[in-house]
């Protein structure tokens, strides 16, 4: 156990000190939650403590394991003497979150425009593309499919969707970090992008179960989540 103090406590050292991006995008994540919790709780009279609760939970769990088991930062650090950041450049800033409203603009959506997202099925799919082809090729494909059905209405499905935007971005930005390494001789940023897409994966079943706990407050027009996370493009502009 002590070990596994002095080693926290040495990750927690260089954080301060190198590009730390994921988790920096943790940390920021569970500040815009923190400050909004008390907001929506008083839009919802309540009922959307347990979704906040829920969420910023579940990323502090993330930002501890990103120091022990899921490093992706420390592993990113590795090749920024070859002039990339992977995590900087596959983690969006949640800068870019939109301001709080209290209801969409628009108005609240039609519950028949829900989509119930096919949650076994999407694992399935991207399990296979994900153990079958090591290029994360066939799993940009099927991510791209499956962002399809989940665009149909963009109010409802906004952590799945977030989780599958990443997970593109990660696929999508792997092979050119690859070249860039590959150029000068180096090699690794599709293993990393493997682990964390893998990761993403995983997590799935809680970005679907917040979703469904949000369904009935995205039906009464309260964004909760949808407008919690900044969107992701594919690729750099």
């Amino acid at each position: 156990m002590r070990i596994l103090i002095l080693l926290l406590g040495f990750f927690m050292i260089s954080d301060v000190v190198l590009a730390n991006c994921f988790r920096n995008h943790l940390r920021e994540a569970i500040k815009i939650n923190e400050e909004r919790k008390p907001r929506y709780s008083l839009l919802s009279n309540g009922q959307s403590e347990a979704i906040s609760e829920k969420l910023i939970s579940f990323e502090k769990r993330l930002l501890f394991f990103s120091f022990v088991f899921a490093n992706f930062d420390y592993k990113s650090q590795l090749f920024e003497p070859y002039g990339i950041s992977i995590t900087c450049d596959d983690y969006v800033s949640m800068s870019t979150v939109n301001k709080f409203n209290d209801f969409w603009p628009e108005g609240a959506p039609n519950v028949k425009d829900y989509v119930d997202f096919n949650l076994k099925q999407a694992k399935r799919l991207l399990y296979s593309a994900y153990f079958d082809y090591q290029d994360l090729k066939q799993v940009l494909s099927v991510t791209k499919d499956l962002l399809k059905e989940v665009e149909k209405e963009l109010r409802y499905n906004c952590m799945i969707r977030h989780a599958l935007e990443s997970i593109a971005r990660i696929a999508y930005m792997a092979p050119i970090q690859e070249a860039t390494l590959e150029a000068k001789g180096e090699a690794g940023a599709i293993a990393l992008a493997r682990e964390m897409v893998y990761g993403h994966i995983f997590m799935l079943d809680t970005f679907n179960e917040l979703d469904k706990m949000a369904k009935p407050l995205n039906t009464q027009g309260i964004p909760i989540l949808c407008q919690d996370v900044p969107q992701i493009p594919l690729g750099n502009k």
